[in-house]
């Protein structure tokens, strides 16, 4: 990915940002034709989006860094990453 941001979506989603636009359509139009969030549409839609073609998800995971990264910085954390990393991963 190029760093720019990857579509219109909540703030800090990057995951639905960053899906193929055929499939975002589809998940639009069940939230609207169900009269429910667009979050309420990864469930739904779980194999399709489990599925996402190889591009689209390296552009997710660059997104999520790049969302990770401002977040700490914001916080002064810069060199924590890797504490981070282990504390998420001790906990899944």
């Amino acid at each position: 990915m190029d760093g720019k941001p990857l579509g219109k979506s909540m703030p800090g989603d990057v995951a639905h940002a960053g899906l193929p636009p055929d499939r975002m359509r589809k998940m639009r139009e069940w939230a609207k034709g169900a009269g429910k969030d667009i979050r309420f549409a990864t469930k739904q839609f779980k194999q399709e989006v489990d599925e996402v073609p190889a591009g689209y998800a390296r552009g997710i995971e660059d997104a999520a860094y790049r969302e990770a990264l401002a977040l700490l910085r914001a916080f002064r954390a810069e060199g924590t990453a890797r504490i981070v990393a282990d504390t998420l991963t001790t906990r899944v």
